[in-house]
């Protein structure tokens, strides 16, 4: 099964068997992307505007999820709500259990403010080159529940960004500035998570 497209709002899409994922995106609200066997595929770009994205495989004695070479998932939700913003990709149930922040190998990641990325009891499996992970005040949760850390796999060039607010009204890009380009566009945020 092939899923992509867009919505003003929620996306949601339950599948029974392998599901190959390619572009998805949101203006106001979640990506959801569910499946009960096979292999769970993302090989292309999710963007979830005011939302989440979750990746599940309920299918916990064989399921896996695989993140393509160079694929991405973006979440940018402007809000200092906490169940806003954050990245799921688990084999069992939602919610998984948030444990383990352990280094991964072939993974670098980045937290700022508040956030943090969890990997699961067992870990995940990174393939070179390295893939980057980055949690800004929001959450991003890896969970292979009791399966080996290779059913879940990040196959290279991977990037998952999970942005949101602080609670005074401060979009975490803050914490660093690259350039003057990239200190307007934090402000930019700025004003975006101050909006009512």
């Amino acid at each position: 099964m092939s899923i992509s497209g867009n919505s003003a709002g929620n996306f949601t899409a339950t599948a029974t068997g392998a599901v190959d994922i390619f572009n998805i995106s949101t203006n106001n609200g979640s990506i959801t992307v569910q499946t009960s066997s096979g292999t769970l595929t993302l090989n292309g770009n999710l963007t979830a505007q005011a939302g989440n994205v979750n990746l599940v495989n309920t299918n916990t004695t064989s399921g896996k999820i695989v993140l393509g070479a160079g694929s991405s998932i973006e979440t940018n939700a402007f809000s200092t709500v906490p169940s806003l913003g954050n990245v799921s990709i688990v084999i069992g149930k939602l919610p998984a259990p948030k444990t383990n922040t352990s280094p991964q190998a072939n993974i670098q990641a980045n937290t700022a403010g508040t956030g943090a990325i969890f990997y699961g009891t067992n870990g995940i499996t990174g393939i070179a080159p390295v893939n980057t992970v980055n949690a800004t005040n929001k959450i991003v949760t890896f969970s292979t529940a009791k399966l080996p850390a290779t059913d879940i796999q990040l196959d290279g060039s991977v990037n998952i960004t999970a942005i949101g607010c602080t609670q005074n009204g401060v979009d975490g890009d803050d914490v660093v500035v690259d350039s003057a380009a990239d200190e307007a566009g934090d402000d930019a945020a700025d004003v975006r998570c101050m909006l009512p």
